[in-house]
């Protein structure tokens, strides 16, 4: 068996080089290709989208502190001591007021800035005013303000509806200029006052003098009664003003009332001759209608009178004659 092996390896080589040398001489067959696998698209390149640009946010401000406005002054010793005082003198003077009957009014306390210009508050008797036609009621400023803000009091008043301020030409231009005229005097006196220099310490009083007193005495009672007077001529203006407003008011009223009634006769006038003329033109018209009416009905034939029959006269008949006798 190992020879049988051997002799095959030898002769395995042997053959070896004449198949080689017969390879080499044979053509040369291409081996096929493999085919090639197909290609595949590749897939497109979706470019994930960019984040869009945020915009810049500034940074908040931290709020402004409002500024605090500065507390007011404080009031000093002797403004408070005149405020105590004038205070109490407004108080005795509203008093006063009250029991000479010179305060008629609505709110309560009384208004202080009417007395102090006018000596009294007579806001009730505007009140008195009100009519359904005419519901407005022209009061003060002052009135005005405590009717609305709850200090005002009037059966059937209301302040959105009946309550205004009284109007420049009626009596507010007026009211200003005496609270100017008695303010800016006593402001100016004040002052004058106030820039005297300190008087040295009085002189021991003097011994009165009884004449001198007396003196006194009348001038003040001239003083009071020329004040009096001026108050009532004063009031005797304003009564005056008011009868002529309520004149002109009534004189308007029966005015108007004239002109409607004259309207109102005009048109019943107006409105008898329209009927009168449409009554006359229906009757001319229900005339024509009869008229041609008439005219076109057949005409009727009038019966034919007979003539009476005419009898012939008879003839008369002749006598007679007897035949002779024989």
């Amino acid at each position: 068996m190992r020879r049988l092996a051997a002799l095959a390896l030898n002769v395995s080589l042997l053959l070896a080089p004449g198949t080689a040398l017969f390879a080499q001489d044979a053509p040369k067959v291409d081996a096929p290709k493999p085919a090639e696998p197909p290609k595949v698209a590749e897939p497109a390149k979706v470019e994930a989208p960019k984040p869009a640009d945020t915009p810049k946010v500034d940074a908040p401000k931290p709020p402004e502190v409002p500024k605090l406005p500065e507390p007011p002054p404080s009031i000093t010793p002797e403004v408070q001591a005149k405020l105590d005082a004038a205070r109490k003198a407004v108080a005795e003077l509203i008093v006063a007021a009250q029991d000479a009957g010179l305060v008629k009014t609505t709110i309560d306390p009384p208004p202080i800035l009417d007395i102090l210009i006018t000596g009294r508050a007579t806001d009730l008797d505007a009140m008195k005013t009100k009519t359904d036609a005419d519901p407005l009621v022209a009061v003060s400023p002052e009135v005005f303000g405590a009717w609305f803000t709850g200090f005002g009091r009037a059966d059937g008043i209301t302040a959105e509806k009946n309550i205004r301020v009284i109007e420049p030409s009626k009596g507010l231009t007026e009211y200003y200029k005496q609270r100017s005229d008695f303010l800016t005097k006593a402001i100016a006196d004040a002052r004058a006052a106030k820039a005297k220099p300190v008087a040295a310490a009085p002189a021991p009083t003097p011994t009165p003098d009884p004449a001198a007193e007396a003196k006194k005495k009348a001038d003040d009672e001239v003083k009071s009664k020329a004040i009096v007077a001026a108050q009532a001529k004063m009031d005797a203006e304003n009564k005056a003003k008011l009868d002529a407003e309520a004149k002109a008011k009534s004189d308007a009223a029966a005015k108007a009332k004239m002109e409607a009634e004259a309207k109102a006769k005009a048109a019943a006038e107006a409105k008898k001759k329209a009927d009168d003329e449409a009554a006359v033109a229906k009757k001319k018209a229900d005339d024509e209608a009869a008229a041609k009416k008439a005219a076109e009905a057949p005409k009727a034939e009038a019966p034919k009178a007979e003539a009476p029959k005419a009898e012939a006269p008879k003839a008369e008949e002749a006598p007679k004659a007897e035949a002779p006798k024989r």
